[in-house]
């Protein structure tokens, strides 16, 4: 969610956590309560892993090399509320992770 929304925002200076999070609202349903938390320390772990650069407290994605290089963590956590985004959402991240 995090990667497509800074794609689909494609700000040059790199996506701001408040304009991340206003997208991920805006565009996904059934978003927890605790999303702020949630998202701090998701960005804070794909900052980490690689995934994502920070810039001046904005995230931009990594370059294309460096996110093939480095595998995001998987979670065993389940979720119960709904991931799916919207079709144009869908088509905007569609290029994040391909090689």
């Amino acid at each position: 969610m995090i990667c497509c929304a800074i794609a689909a925002l494609n700000e040059a200076d790199g996506s701001s956590k408040q304009a991340i999070s206003r997208y991920i609202e805006r565009t996904y349903t059934g978003i927890p309560t605790a999303h702020g938390a949630l998202m701090t320390h998701h960005l804070k772990s794909l900052k980490n892993s690689g995934v994502l650069v920070m810039v001046k407290k904005s995230y931009k994605l990594a370059a294309a090399s460096s996110v093939a290089a480095a595998e995001p963590p998987r979670s065993d956590f389940t979720s119960n509320y709904s991931s799916q985004p919207d079709a144009t959402a869908a088509r905007s991240c569609s290029h994040v992770y391909s090689e």
